[in-house]
């Protein structure tokens, strides 16, 4: 599987929090992704559930809601694409409930894009609900100039 450079609009956050990992001796395997979100969040501990259980290696954060606002603006994204957690993996923005094979397929085709995202909290997406039967909402894809186009359906 091909590793991703990080984007030029990487935040400045997840640069430093890369650089501290490196710098501890613990490099990213290729599937390892740092989740930021808030303490209190049970549907980010959900969706944290969901990824590992589909065999992603996930390091998750707890940040104050102004510092996981900045990391979503300074990643590229816009208010109407966010969502209660953001995660990196392979240099891709990954925001909010986006199930596992959609983050599979994305890494696999290695789009020129920013990222994905789940905008709010779908009701019958991971994390929101129980198992593996997800839908009533689109995956986005966003680009570089943060436009979105629909990427998968559930």
């Amino acid at each position: 599987m091909q590793t991703r450079p990080f984007r030029n609009r990487l935040t400045a956050t997840a640069l430093l929090a890369a650089a501290g990992l490196l710098a501890n001796g613990i490099a990213a395997a290729a599937d390892e992704m740092t989740v930021y979100k808030t303490e209190y969040c049970g549907c980010c501990d959900g969706w944290i559930d969901h990824v590992r259980d589909e065999g992603f290696s996930v390091t998750a954060h707890d940040v104050d809601f102004q510092a996981l606002s900045d990391m979503k603006r300074d990643g590229g994204l816009s208010p109407e694409h966010g969502s209660c957690h953001t995660t990196w993996v392979n240099g891709y923005l990954i925001e909010g409930h986006v199930p596992a094979d959609a983050i599979r397929q994305l890494l696999d085709d290695a789009p020129d894009i920013i990222g994905l995202t789940a905008p709010g909290m779908p009701a019958q997406s991971p994390g929101m609900v129980s198992g593996n039967r997800f839908s009533g909402f689109d995956v986005l894809a966003v680009d570089q100039q943060g436009a979105s186009s629909v990427f998968k359906r559930y």
